[in-house]
């Protein structure tokens, strides 16, 4: 997770797909997430997929109020992009300690300001 441009924390996510749970509703598989620190290359490929996305779109890291990067690894062992959200409504706070959303609500205050 980047705010406001900068990296934040991580977090994993389990299989969406064989075997997964639905929640109460009926309407949504229910995650498995967990706390996690990036190996340096896995980081360093965030970094990069954010970049990119903001060179893309003319804009700059700091520009997007957050983003998430999804990594798995490949076959080969190698770190990839699966894909990169800057519109989620799972930032993986439940996983993280209290100082994440502190720093959410910094890059919010920031945005406005």
């Amino acid at each position: 997770m980047f705010l406001g441009g900068q990296y934040s924390h991580a977090f994993t996510k389990g299989p969406m797909l064989g075997g997964s749970e639905v929640d109460e509703s009926g309407l949504f598989v229910t995650e498995k997430l967990g706390a996690a620190t990036p190996d340096a290359d896995w980081l360093a490929l965030a970094e990069d997929a954010v970049d990119a996305a903001a060179a893309r779109l003319g804009l700059r890291r700091p520009d997007f109020l957050y983003a998430r990067v999804d990594i798995v690894r490949t076959d080969a062992g190698d770190p990839a992009v699966l894909e990169l959200e800057v519109s989620e409504p799972s930032l993986g706070f439940r996983q993280t300690g209290a100082d994440a959303a502190v720093r959410f609500a910094s890059a919010v205050r920031a945005a406005l300001a």
